[in-house]
């Protein structure tokens, strides 16, 4: 079986000098494990009229990447976030292999933007309860009607991750506000008024996107540091979800996001939420596992299979549970920085086992 990883030009390149991101050499040694055949392949690789790929194999004697030439794969594990030069090749890719080719994909949906999320899960009484209240940021007037009621808000490009083009935002006085980011690696401020805000971000920094507003919530902190939880689930061996891990990410003090990227530490939940939640701590834990899972499957429902999501909650300062993001190609970051051998070992394998279990059931379609 060829279990084709499709990433971005910047990693292929990567892969072909033996410079191997941690995550894929994980990744690769789990294949060999499971005797499957794992090929990297990026938009410059298809040729169509052989019906084959240009790719890079991991060889386990060598611990190397090599070129070969592959038949097209049994399995995809789409893993390439793409810029704009390589998009439009990605968009063929990705529906060639789907639509004409039949090739199951790990996760069929490639991205979840934040306001497509919240106008799916929000349809179910079971998740909305959990989900801050949230806006498209298409005039000003928003953004005062949701600071009436809440102590602040935040901005945030529906499409970025990782921490990039997020705004906290208070009231300062009548109709001014305190907007403070993270620009260049430091957290910074500025007093605006709303509509200087709006034409800052919508007609300048952020044009072209797509933006939210979104309920603020205090998080939960433990010794002065805040935090949330991020969820890696996914499918194992028999195609059914299961909640992997559940990391905290505690952030610097004064920090308006959790991303490691921006300085966040990664702990336990299980070390870190009972230090601030001693008698709630194990129905917290079941509550996360279940909406989790709950999760997982509406949105399947909704936007086709899926295998892996990474799903971010938080607590806030009362132990109630919000549900704030989720993300279709989970970094795993936050399982490597376990140093959990066995968690490590279990997130790389399933989707290689998930990716078996499809290839098996696409054969018993065919035969």
């Amino acid at each position: 079986m060829i279990l084709g990883l499709f990433v971005e030009k910047k990693i292929y390149l990567r892969l072909a000098n033996g410079q191997i991101p941690p995550g894929i050499q994980l990744l690769a040694k789990e294949a060999v494990k499971e005797g499957i055949t794992l090929v990297a392949f990026a938009t410059f690789n298809m040729d169509w009229w052989e019906k084959r790929i240009n790719g890079l194999c991991y060889s386990k004697e060598d611990n190397i990447w090599k070129p070969d030439t592959f038949p097209f794969p049994h399995v995809i594990y789409d893993r390439a976030t793409l810029d704009s030069s390589e998009r439009q090749s990605a968009k063929l890719i990705r529906n060639r292999f789907k639509e004409i080719y039949k090739i199951p994909y790990i996760n069929t949906r490639n991205s979840f933007g934040k306001w497509i999320t919240y106008e799916t899960l929000t349809a179910y009484p079971e998740i909305s309860k959990y989900l801050p209240e949230t806006h498209l940021y298409n005039h000003p007037c928003y953004l005062t009607k949701l600071l009436q009621k809440n102590q602040f808000a935040y901005i945030k490009a529906t499409d970025d991750s990782m921490g990039k083009n997020i705004y906290k935002v208070k009231k300062a006085y009548e109709n001014v506000v305190a907007v403070y980011y993270r620009e260049k690696g430091r957290n910074r401020s500025d007093t605006l008024t709303m509509e200087g805000l709006y034409s800052r971000l919508i007609q300048g920094k952020l044009k072209d996107k797509n933006v939210i507003i979104q309920q603020g919530i205090e998080l939960a902190s433990l010794n002065n540091n805040p935090f949330d939880i991020r969820l890696l689930v996914q499918k194992n061996h028999l195609g059914s979800w299961e909640v992997v891990d559940k990391s905290v990410r505690l952030a610097p003090p004064g920090s308006i996001v959790t991303n490691v990227s921006s300085g966040a530490t990664v702990e336990k939940f299980e070390k870190i939420v009972p230090q601030v939640f001693p008698q709630e701590y194990p129905t917290i834990s079941q509550r996360i596992d279940l909406l989790a899972l709950t999760v997982c499957s509406k949105l399947e429902e909704n936007f086709g299979r899926l295998g892996e999501l990474a799903i971010d909650m938080a607590l806030d300062v009362g132990g109630s549970l919000w549900l704030i993001e989720v993300n279709s190609k989970p970094s795993k970051i936050s399982v490597r920085r376990s140093q959990d051998k066995e968690l490590i070992q279990r997130a790389y394998s399933n989707p290689v086992k998930y990716a078996k279990f499809l290839y098996g059931v696409a054969n018993n379609e065919t035969n």
